[in-house]
């Protein structure tokens, strides 16, 4: 099937956002509010679009801090819904950026599957899934209100320990600092 014009603009704004400074301006042009509203499509590939174009567009502090304000149940909606691979891939890159930002990370972990969307997305079969799951957790690990929750969670330890016995280096020393950090922590 085609890719709808719709979709190819989003996607051509998501590219465009990797340019030195058209982030800023496409956020100035009040695009990333315009991407927010289309989703609640149920059409995969809008969603897929959008998730993609709001990753590259989050950069900014300012977007970051409006997609997790506008979208972050929508977010999580499509990690739960495991529709296709890449827009699980997609939905879980952006709640790791969301998870590893100060500012945008309460509005994450205030959702009751916000820190379980991290976990599923370490536990994908990709291996940059992983890699950015272990990076997002060890940046949460940082902040002692964050470290507790991630350590009180069902399955978090668990999940640390597993990602420590990794293959690739950059998820295990991830998972380590992550380790590290709680041990740090008063928890």
């Amino acid at each position: 099937s085609q890719i709808s014009l719709l979709d190819q603009c989003i996607r051509a704004l998501g590219n465009l956002a990797t340019q030195e400074g058209m982030a800023s301006l496409i956020f100035e042009m009040g695009v990333v509010t315009d991407i927010i509203s289309r989703l609640s499509t149920d059409d995969t590939r809008t969603l897929e679009s959008c998730f993609a174009a709001l990753a590259n567009l989050a950069e900014m502090p300012e977007t970051r801090r409006i997609i997790a304000k506008e979208a972050i149940k929508q977010i999580l909606s499509a990690c739960e819904r495991e529709a296709s691979p890449a827009l699980c891939a997609q939905a879980g890159w952006l709640t790791c950026l969301l998870a590893s930002d100060a500012e945008t990370a309460p509005y994450l972990l205030d959702e009751p599957m916000g820190l379980h969307a991290i976990f599923a997305h370490a536990r994908r079969e990709q291996a940059a899934a992983s890699e950015e799951a272990a990076w997002a957790l060890a940046t949460l690990s940082a902040n002692a209100q964050h470290a507790r929750e991630l350590a009180n969670a069902s399955d978090g330890l668990q999940l640390l320990l597993y990602l420590l016995g990794s293959d690739s280096s950059a998820v295990s020393l991830q998972a380590s600092w992550a380790l590290a950090n709680l041990a740090l922590q008063p928890i």
